[in-house]
């Protein structure tokens, strides 16, 4: 057990269903990404002889004696005399597994919990995310299928939703629940670097088509001001949708979320706070070091440092106000 921050931290290895409490060496880190990528957390322990470990072992993070990482030893490496790093995902690792899923018509919900039931993976809280899309056979990675999923219901009703595994159960969560209170300014980081980009993701003149038989309609929308400023930048899909005026409901949701540049900004060296996860929504607040931004935005990447008794974090955040 560690102090960081005056904060305690229990690291615990289970092998055989025994508990281990290994010496930790130098820094911990925990990563969370917004979408398709399981949780991260690296680790350096000391291996004397009672220790045991293995691939496949559960290894947890404690804070305070509160839950923070439940994972899995996918690979380890001898990183010195006696030393070895652990690297450990959560359980949405096993979504990674290559598949075939005969799928019927069904939301994002109803795929996720067919997914886990099959894999055996426990689920927590699920968002009811209501979106109907048609039945598709699906082979690949698990999360290339359920990617698939988010990224229709994303652009049918413009709710983003966040796939991440609160300790050892999977949960979806709609993005606009999760704001905080954690305003990010320049006395809480050691440094931060700005982008701003139309070089993915945005879009200028947007297209839905459907085919019946050997027909294909396509439904057009243009973003006038958004084109007149970055050009032609095209994007183009299939919809589900007969209804014409529910096509161009559709197109104005996808061309009203995807006009603008992305920014993005990333911040090193940030005051650590336990309760921060990609896709919480955090106040930006800039002002001190002379750029004008004073914004909700939301947390795209997050990797949690612990070294030397001190919690700190490195941050990506995109968007305003949710709409990334």
């Amino acid at each position: 057990m560690s102090t960081f921050n005056n904060t305690k931290i229990s690291v615990a290895i289970t092998h055989d269903k025994k508990i281990y409490i290994p010496v930790v060496v130098g820094e911990i880190t925990v990563e969370w990404v917004r979408f398709a990528t399981p949780g991260k957390m690296t680790l350096t322990v000391y291996k004397d002889s009672a220790l045991k470990f293995r691939e496949g072992d559960v290894v947890t993070l404690k804070i305070n004696g509160s839950q923070f990482f439940f994972g899995f030893i996918f690979t380890y490496e001898r990183a010195g005399d006696k030393r070895y790093t652990l690297t450990c995902y959560d359980v949405l690792r096993y979504l990674k597994s290559s598949d075939v899923f005969k799928m019927k018509k069904m939301t994002y919900t109803k795929a996720l919990k067919t997914a886990c039931k099959r894999y055996g993976l426990k689920t927590g809280s699920i968002a009811n995310t209501r979106y109907v899309r048609k039945g598709k056979v699906f082979t690949g990675s698990v999360y290339d299928m359920l990617e698939n999923y988010r990224k229709k219901t994303k652009n049918a009703t413009g709710d983003t939703y966040i796939l991440s595994a609160k300790w050892n159960k999977i949960t979806l969560r709609k993005q606009s629940s999760m704001k905080t209170n954690y305003v990010i300014d320049a006395t809480l980081m050691k440094d931060f670097t700005y982008s701003s980009s139309i070089d993915d993701g945005v879009y200028t003149v947007v297209k839905l088509y459907r085919t019946k038989g050997k027909k294909t309609k396509v439904y057009s929308r243009t973003q006038k001001a958004a084109k007149k400023k970055y050009g032609r930048l095209t994007y183009a899909n299939s919809t589900t949708e007969k209804k014409k005026a529910k096509i161009k409901k559709q197109l104005k949701k996808i061309g009203n979320a995807h006009d603008s540049p992305v920014k993005k900004l990333s911040f090193s060296g940030v005051f650590g706070i336990q309760s921060i996860r990609a896709g919480s929504g955090v106040k930006v607040k800039l002002s001190a070091v002379g750029m004008k931004l004073n914004r909700n935005m939301t947390v795209d990447k997050v990797t949690h440092h612990f070294k030397d008794g001190v919690h700190t974090m490195d941050l990506t955040v995109v968007g305003g106000a949710y709409s990334a």
